[in-house]
């Protein structure tokens, strides 16, 4: 069995090999000179990330890319496993100074007289908060209307959902208990699946009386739950070096909790056009700031443990309020002082409404910040849980109305100026996408996870969207990786997805570590990397080929739409050009883009020209 240090290893070796034909930038130079001493993995991973790598002080999309993609491809590594001591130890201390800081925020919030600029600013926030939330009835017609009791029966052949859903004949609301564990009749005594949450199902005291509801609405379904204390602190990975705090919560409030943010989930997209389960219109809000400079991609730190429970009551209605307050965990035990706690923070990661909850409060504080200075509307505001834009010019005032209820803004990932912008998952520099691959979890003894390693450097080494050009700088690290997999692993595959073999622009057959690039794991999981999904997919779910030889199949521009529109609207590109024809004459290029500020329509766009 391969160890926690021989996957550190692995992966060091592979980033050893990535670099290798890299343009020699000064952080390429310390990568190396870090690669030539004498130390071990471990050290190596710490020394590699402790470069400041700054976007602002390059100039060229590609150098910051083959850059970018050799300081994130273990920012994010975890191997599993464990934490250690040390690791679990920052964690803690990182919990309890959050702790701190919603406790100072909470006596704040409760003084008879707050400044008039923080009253005007929690004023518009609730207006706007419970202008999205709505009432408690309206929440209840709504799991009425999307609830069915189609022959609901305690049969564990229905618990197959690998989400924790308990699954019904139709595509109605049910309830959900997330795919972690749960707390049992004791602090120690934990609940993993989903029979188990649902027999041996949990509650604290205030929640009682809504899962005696919630039983009546799904009757026959759960049991009467046992009344528990609260939630339990625990600590899982997160990264080499680094662990994350959680706190698992009795089954039935993890229900109930699932229930809210499912409504959440709904509401924000019906008032606000905020889709949680869509992260594209970060992305390209993202993409537009690098490319124009003028929106800025802001992230929080510990955004999850700062929502304090005075922040959360001065901005719900009393009647939700009381109702989140009943069905979330006041109390957790701490694993470290061995004793139940009273939490200062209003709800922590392991809730089931934690995220939603935060996406609608950051919503309303970053629209009554910026309507306080000027009037917008929420087309020119993008929430995805920590994840904010909004334009530009209202930087300094959303973060100071963010630090004044306890948030703090991430400096390191943060962009208000200069040519890049991060947002959920996409990295653009001057509007190109330069997204890194980053190598999350790896097994040597799980094959998967190997060729989830190569399949996710072939990905980041094709270096257009239609996946038609490779890089060859990649070439070494995928031989490494493809090697090691045909020496370890026999029954591991070459995928029958057909690429083009030759470059459109070198016009020279390129160096290739195999005839065919996306690999499988066969005869067992017989699945093939995605690149739609960037995962594994079974092999009869794909047969994507690009034929050079049949034109309609090439692409009709080779210009980003943001970018095009934007060379169009500034006089960089003639309108005579045959890429702008192309462009115009199919119109679902662009019908989602912006004119002005955001989207255009083809009809304006074509008048216009």
């Amino acid at each position: 069995m391969k160890s926690i240090n021989d996957s550190i290893a692995f992966v060091i070796n592979v980033h050893k090999r990535l670099i290798r034909e890299f343009p020699m930038t000064p952080y390429i130079c310390w990568c190396q000179r870090v690669h030539s001493l004498k130390i071990s993995p471990l050290q190596k991973w710490e020394y590699i990330l402790q470069w400041d790598l700054n976007p602002s002080e390059y100039d060229n999309p590609t150098l910051f890319r083959y850059d970018w993609q050799a300081f994130k491809f273990l920012s994010k590594f975890c191997p599993g496993g464990k934490p250690s001591e040390q690791d679990t130890d920052v964690a803690y201390r990182k919990f309890r100074s959050a702790e701190g800081r919603c406790a100072r925020v909470n006596r704040f919030l409760n003084r008879g007289n707050l400044p008039s600029g923080v009253a005007e600013l929690l004023h518009n926030a609730k207006n706007i908060f419970s202008s999205v939330i709505g009432t408690t009835d309206e929440f209840l017609s709504w799991i009425a209307i999307n609830v069915r009791n189609d022959g609901l029966t305690l049969s564990f052949d229905r618990f197959s959902d690998r989400y924790g859903r308990v699954s019904t004949s139709s595509d109605s609301l049910c309830p959900q208990f997330g795919p972690g564990i749960s707390v049992g009749s004791s602090a120690n005594d934990k609940l993993k699946t989903v029979g188990e949450k649902i027999v041996l199902g949990t509650c604290t005291a205030g929640a009682r009386r809504w899962v005696e509801a919630m039983r009546e609405v799904w009757p026959g379904l759960f049991p009467v739950p046992r009344i528990v204390r609260g939630s339990v602190l625990t600590f899982v990975p997160k990264r080499v070096g680094e662990a994350r705090t959680i706190k698992y919560a009795p089954s039935m409030n993890m229900a109930l909790q699932k229930l809210v943010g499912q409504y959440l989930r709904y509401r924000l997209k019906a008032c606000l056009g905020i889709d949680l389960s869509n992260q594209e219109r970060n992305r390209s809000l993202a993409q537009l700031g690098s490319l124009c400079n003028s929106y800025v991609t802001q992230d929080l730190s510990s955004a999850s443990d700062l929502n304090c429970v005075s922040l959360i009551r001065e901005l719900a209605p009393w009647p939700w309020f009381s109702f989140l307050d009943d069905i979330r965990e006041k109390e957790y035990f701490d694993p470290i002082r061995k004793n139940w706690l009273t939490a200062h923070k209003f709800s922590a990661m392991g809730n089931g409404f934690t995220f939603e909850l935060e996406s609608l409060v950051f919503a309303a504080i970053v629209k009554s910040a910026i309507c306080r200075v000027e009037p917008i509307g929420w087309k020119e505001i993008s929430v995805y849980g920590d994840d904010l834009i909004y334009p530009k010019r209202f930087y300094h005032d959303v973060s100071q109305a963010l630090i004044v209820l306890g948030h703090l803004p991430n400096a390191e990932k943060s962009f208000s100026d200069g040519p890049f912008r991060e947002s959920c998952g996409g990295d653009y520099f001057n509007g190109w996408n330069v997204t890194p691959f980053k190598i999350k979890d790896l097994s040597l003894n799980e094959p998967k996870t190997v060729v989830n390693l190569y399949n996710g450097l072939y990905i980041s080494s094709r270096e257009d969207p239609g996946f038609t050009d490779f890089c060859p700088r990649f070439t070494h690290a995928l031989a490494y990786v493809r090697d090691w997999l045909q020496r370890n692993f026999k029954r591991i595959s070459e995928g029958h997805i057909e690429i083009p073999t030759y470059s459109d622009t070198l016009r020279c057959p390129i160096p290739q570590p195999s005839n065919r690039w996306l690999w499988s794991v066969s005869p067992v999981l017989n699945c093939t990397y995605s690149i739609y999904t960037n995962n594994l997919q079974p092999r009869s779910l794909l047969s994507y080929k690009i034929r050079q030889s049949d034109p309609s199949r090439r692409p009709t521009y080779d210009y980003h739409p943001d970018t095009l529109l934007y060379r169009i609207r500034w006089g960089e590109q003639p309108i005579e050009d045959e890429k702008v024809q192309g462009f115009i004459r199919n119109p679902a290029l662009f019908a989602k883009y912006k004119c002005k500020r955001r989207f255009v329509r083809s009809a304006d766009l074509t008048n216009a020209l």
